[in-house]
């Protein structure tokens, strides 16, 4: 029975994290669903000729990346009824350019406005510069971290150059979720880690915020326990 608790402790010794990396990210990496679609479409784009529906698509899909990662969803209501309008909006278009319905027989004039099948060549560009943006965006969050331990927190900034450490005695940690759109695409969150009264550093996007709040606790509370004894 001794060597069956002192095994399930040991697992649970090994289970637990030594170390919690924060790192902040742009909010670029949230384009990457227009980046998925600019791939399909190039690849469908190379076998037929130039589609009228897969441009809608790209334009809405445009549109809809764009507002969520300018602007902040703080409620699932309101970010449902968001994504209903642009859904709602998009069906109606495609079924009058496919002939369903005549969604614009009161407005002859904007019927054009809808006919601009892409080239490949189109999508092709979009994807490298995304693509690169994307990319670039996950290097550089790379440089600017907070690396929390045991009985330290390492804090390395790409701006200054140097890194900082304080003791985890003090420490404070919040997390938030800002907007809905984040949390859904990446797990992603806002972060403050309080190593100070007067040093707050905040990191707006970090993905898989709730996993990385729980590695913390457990990482702290470990620390506790270990002081103590």
């Amino acid at each position: 029975m001794s060597r069956n608790i002192k095994k399930k402790t040991k697992n649970k010794r090994m289970s637990e994290p030594t170390k919690v990396f924060l790192k902040d990210y742009s909010k670029v990496i949230l384009y990457y669903p227009l980046l998925i679609y600019s791939v399909i479409a190039l690849i469908i784009q190379l076998f037929i000729p130039p589609s009228d529906v897969l441009a809608i698509i790209w334009v809405f899909v445009f549109l809809f990346n764009t507002v969520t990662v300018g602007f902040n969803f703080p409620t699932v209501k309101f970010f449902l009824l968001f994504l209903s309008f642009i859904i709602i909006g998009l069906t109606l278009i495609l079924l009058d350019i496919g002939g369903v319905i005549n969604l614009f027989a009161w407005w002859t004039s904007i019927r054009p406005f809808f006919d601009f099948p892409l080239a490949s060549h189109f999508y092709g560009w979009m994807v490298f510069i995304f693509g690169l943006i994307i990319v670039a965006a996950i290097v550089v969050a790379q440089f600017r971290f907070v690396k929390i331990e045991k009985n330290e927190i390492y804090v390395r900034g790409l701006a200054t150059g140097k890194a900082n450490r304080y003791p985890t005695g003090p420490v404070k940690i919040y997390m938030e979720i800002i907007d809905i759109f984040e949390y859904i695409t990446i797990g992603a969150g806002m972060i403050k880690v309080f190593v100070q009264p007067d040093n707050v550093l905040e990191f707006h996007t970090v993905p898989f915020v709730r996993k990385k709040r729980k590695a913390i606790d457990e990482l702290l509370s470990t620390t506790l326990v270990e002081k103590v004894r």
